[in-house]
């Protein structure tokens, strides 16, 4: 489950949280609490704002992690040869899930068919359908351990302090939700850098930023490298609450 992946990782570095019992719960996520002391942790991950497409980029992504998916399938259902694959999309804009899938796994059956235990090629190298920029196979021993993969490149932007205050307020609203489980409640926004959709460059202005928040500690986490930053936060102006 990514929500407890991302609270483990957390709890790895972040000293202030008391040792006890961790319990999933709907609002908020999850609260831990021992003897004394229950402190209730609601995780929000931020993404990439398209403001301009029809699509999120998180949404785009996942729709490319299903065209492999389902390019792994067609293979596996008529090759014996077991490949770890990668393929890096091309910003063609993808409708047809299955018949991109199929193309897909064409290449990398040609691919395969050839003597070479691995091979990375172009889309300028071969007679490769538009949608796919680079893929790459290494063929395995055994089927175990074999992923495919969609792998990603792109310029990491800024954080941008809005997105962050965003983000804040809609959990601002659903505070009294997350009370009635427990007292002290904590928001950890969490950047995830597995997806490039949410990964993000960190600026100084975004940490020193004061906040609009009601939650007792707004935390600002990045999950793969483990670094966190608690924001300074004050009580907003007019509070919205949603009983």
């Amino acid at each position: 489950m990514t929500e407890r992946f991302q609270l483990d990782r957390f709890l790895e570095v972040f000293p202030g949280v008391p040792a006890g019992q961790i319990e999933k719960t709907t609002h908020p996520d999850f609260v831990i609490s021992n003897n004394t002391l229950s402190i209730g942790m609601e995780l929000t991950q931020l993404y990439k704002i398209d403001r301009h497409g029809n699509f999120q980029p998180r949404e785009i992504e996942a729709f490319r992690e299903k065209i492999v998916s389902l390019a792994k399938e067609i293979y596996g259902s008529r090759n014996s040869i077991p490949l770890e694959v990668g393929v890096l999309f091309s910003e063609t804009a993808l409708t047809d899930a299955e018949n991109t899938a199929k193309r897909l796994a064409v290449v990398i059956e040609n691919l395969a068919s050839g003597s070479e235990p691995w091979r990375v090629v172009t889309h300028d190298e071969i007679d490769m359908p538009k949608e796919f920029i680079i893929i790459r196979i290494i063929k395995r021993p055994l089927h175990t351990n074999c992923p495919w993969t969609v792998s990603y490149s792109g310029w990491l932007p800024d954080l941008d302090k809005s997105a962050i205050q965003t983000a804040i307020s809609k959990k601002n609203m659903k505070i009294e939700k997350y009370r009635n489980q427990t007292s002290e409640i904590w928001l950890l926004l969490v950047m995830d850098q597995i997806y490039l959709s949410s990964s993000f460059k960190v600026p100084d202005t975004v940490i020193s930023n004061t906040y609009d928040s009601m939650f007792n500690k707004t935390i600002l986490f990045s999950c793969i490298d483990k670094k966190y930053w608690i924001l300074n936060t004050k009580a907003p102006d007019n509070p919205i609450q949603v009983g």
